[in-house]
């Protein structure tokens, strides 16, 4: 719809493992840098597709997206990393209660 109006959505050319690989490469993946810090990973992560002199309000638009998709990404990482022993640990439990009941 927003291409019939002339407007064109910048997309990142990389997949979203790619970018995950580079987060967990620069951040870590134990915790959230700071809003700082992910704020210009984002900006500079994509600084050859946007010119903020020429068009501000597009650069503006795709640094918003490209920062709230690139959160997401680690977000999930990181929630995951977090339910994994937990999630083992829950199946195991379940597994010893089932051999009792068994």
């Amino acid at each position: 719809m927003l291409e019939t109006l002339g407007i064109e959505l910048a997309k990142p050319d990389r997949s979203d493992d790619e970018w995950i690989e580079r987060l967990l490469a620069t951040f870590g993946g134990a915790a959230f840098p700071t809003t700082a810090d992910f704020s210009a990973f984002a900006r500079d992560s994509i600084a050859g597709q946007t010119d903020a002199l020429s068009d501000p309000d597009a650069t503006l638009m795709a640094w918003m997206d490209h920062e709230e998709k690139l959160f997401r990404l680690y977000e999930r990482q990181l929630v995951q990393a977090q339910l994994r022993p937990k999630l083992r640990r829950t199946r195991r439990r379940c597994g010893c209660l089932h051999q009792l009941l068994a």
